[in-house]
């Protein structure tokens, strides 16, 4: 385990987690065009070219070699001492690398890793970090506020709301429970420091109680109409309601059926029905999916592959 552990530091280095921040979280004064954009817009084909060229021959591919289950328990070992500021920037980053980025730049084959590997890593980082005492959480206002980086209540903010992908990411009731949780204590915040209300808890447009919410969310105007501001405010809100919209599918299939087909799993016939009713929403094209289908049946799993490989695949 000390082999292991070693060979995720020569990989997980304080330069690489620093470069990951500074690249993956939006700069300090960004808008909030600039937040939507970023995470419910179009992808950003510069920044995710510049991830990839980073990340996934230097670190995804070797990470995806060591096999999860003998990943370290401790995962707060990959990290500096959490009393220090280096850890709030380095623990945002791992979480980032680990759910985040394999999301945006992985693609066809390589999206089974993004949910069935790293994604779990990911998960399993955020419950640790959710552990530590309140006042040395990465996902505290107030240490952030301490590093005197210059940076608006609003940009702190958003730092901590990043630490809650991984939770509302997972097939887990019990981490989207503590998602929902952290994701409330935001919300509540956000309310107080703008001295307003949000609509989406008193406008019938925004209920999110329907196992489609999340599709139907995402595939509307972003933000919807009943967000009358212009502020940051409207950016965490909407964010707060999207994190909610994972729940009502959770709870009826226990898992996000629009990931069968990336993970080779048979949906069920309640599943197959929800897939139709939300369309195209991460629907895989079905050549890709019945192959991942044989690999799963046939117990074997393919590396990683990049862009070049993918495409070369897809011309031949």
């Amino acid at each position: 385990m000390v082999e292991i552990a070693s060979r995720l530091r020569a990989i997980l280095t304080p330069k690489l987690l620093s470069t990951i921040y500074h690249l993956s979280v939006p700069a300090p004064g960004s808008s909030p065009e600039t937040l939507f954009t970023r995470f419910y817009g179009d992808t950003d084909s510069i920044l995710t070219q510049s991830l990839y060229d980073l990340t996934f021959h230097q670190v995804f591919v070797p990470l995806s070699q060591i096999p999860s289950d003998i990943w370290p328990e401790d995962f707060l070992s990959l990290l500096p001492d959490p009393a220090t500021n280096d850890f709030l920037i380095q623990a945002l980053a791992l979480v980032l690398l680990l759910d985040q980025i394999p999301r945006l730049i992985f693609k066809r084959h390589d999206t089974r890793w993004a949910y069935g590997f790293f994604g779990p890593l990911a998960c399993r980082l955020a419950q640790q970090l959710d552990g530590l005492p309140p006042l040395l959480r990465a996902n505290n206002v107030d240490r952030w506020l301490g590093l005197g980086l210059g940076l608006s209540w609003e940009d702190h903010m958003l730092r901590c709301s990043l630490h809650l992908l991984p939770s509302v990411h997972a097939e887990d009731l019990a981490a989207q429970t503590r998602a929902q949780t952290l994701s409330e204590t935001t919300r509540k915040a956000v309310e107080a420091h703008f001295h307003l209300h949000d609509p989406s808890r008193h406008d019938p447009r925004a209920d999110i109680s329907h196992p489609a919410s999340l599709p139907r969310l995402v595939a509307g105007p972003i933000p919807p109409v009943y967000y009358t501001g212009k502020g940051y405010e409207v950016f965490f809100f909407f964010d707060c309601q999207a994190n909610r919209a994972h729940v009502g599918v959770l709870e009826k299939f226990r898992r996000y059926p629009w990931r069968n087909a990336p993970l080779g799993r048979d949906s069920t016939g309640s599943e197959m029905e929800y897939l139709e009713e939300i369309g195209d929403f991460a629907r895989m094209e079905e050549r890709v999916a019945g192959e991942i289908r044989e690999d799963v049946r046939r117990g074997i799993g393919r590396p990683l592959k990049g862009w070049k490989d993918i495409e070369a695949e897809c011309q031949g």
